[in-house]
Formats: structure tokens, sequence, C-alpha cells
């Protein structure tokens, strides 16, 4: 993304910046987009508030590349997925698919 792009983005009235993790042709793949970090970086130099990540955000190895850099997480598609997996009992799945998710303390 430009610099333009990130000062664009950055000037949106919203109370966080969301950004996708995944392009479209590596929505599918389970590492994140190479150019998300540095993408986190530039928006950051333009706004202070809170960055969060989303668009394929699915595995613990996820949060993990993403820990200190990003404010928060969106996994409302891979927590879909999981609820459709289970769909007698989506209360546990969901609480399975989170706690998955978490590195341990």
């Amino acid at each position: 993304m430009s610099r333009l792009g990130a000062e664009y983005i950055a000037g949106l009235p919203h109370r966080r910046q969301a950004l996708p993790a995944r392009s479209r042709r590596l929505a599918q793949s389970l590492r994140l987009d190479p150019a998300l970090l540095p993408l986190i970086e530039t928006v950051r130099r333009h706004t202070t508030l809170p960055v969060v990540v989303g668009f394929g955000i699915s595995r613990p190895e996820h949060l993990q590349a993403l820990q200190g850099k990003a404010d928060g997480v969106i996994v409302a598609s891979a927590l879909l997925d999981a609820i459709a997996q289970s769909p007698g009992d989506p209360a546990s799945r969901v609480r399975e698919f989170l706690t998955g998710l978490r590195p341990p303390p």
C-alpha cells in the first residue's frame, strides 16, 4: 500500500483501523500476507486509532505473528466455519475454537 493509501485509510472516520490479513489470492493459504506487518506499521504512522486485523485469521500461528503488532484480530469467518462443524452445540464449538487460537499462558 502506498503512503497516500495509508493516509486515506487512517483518515477514515472509524474508531479503529481494520486491515486484511491475507490478500484474496492468499485467502485459502495458511500464511499471512507478507505485506501485512509493514502495512500495520505504515497505518500506525498515520493514526492513533487501534489497528485490528481480519480476513483470514484462523490459526494460532496467525495470532502469534500479530502479537504486539495489531491491537486486535477479527475471526468472524473462521468462527462461522467452526460453528458449522457443530450446529448441534455451537457454544461448545465456539469455546473450543477460541481456546485453540489462544497461546497457552
